[in-house]
């Protein structure tokens, strides 16, 4: 693990929020399942960091933010920010009913329909082609 108990409880909070949530909430009625997965691996962790007006639960006692920039970015700290993605996810999964596994597959769908429309673009520009 990556976090102290005191890091994962915040993570929690701050996904649990009603802001995230509703965010959240409004991205799976649309289906903007990229956006959706965008939210939680990077726009919603962001303002973890960049942030002066902390909330007290995302302060340590001596002033300072629980989280840097370094403990959330994925060049820094691979396994901290997967696992924030993950609590992010369990909140998202308890709270909201989307489950991960669906989100990632409305993706793979988007992507594979995509593919096949880029596919099938290549073969008619060979036909007019006559080739």
């Amino acid at each position: 693990m990556a976090f102290d108990e005191t890091q994962r409880d915040a993570l929690r909070r701050w996904y649990g929020r009603d802001e995230c949530i509703e965010k959240l909430r409004g991205l799976a009625a649309d289906e903007s399942w990229f956006e959706l997965e965008q939210y939680v691996r990077q726009d919603g962790l962001m303002p973890l960091v960049f942030r002066d007006d902390l909330p007290d639960w995302l302060v340590t006692e001596e002033g300072k933010p629980v989280f840097t920039a370094a403990d959330l970015h994925p060049g820094n700290n691979r396994e901290g920010w997967a696992e924030a993605v993950e609590i992010g996810w369990g909140v998202i999964e308890d709270r909201l009913s989307v489950k991960r596994a669906e989100v990632e597959g409305h993706i793979d769908d988007v992507a594979q329909a995509d593919w096949d429309r880029w596919m099938e673009s290549i073969e008619r520009r060979k036909k007019e082609r006559g080739g």
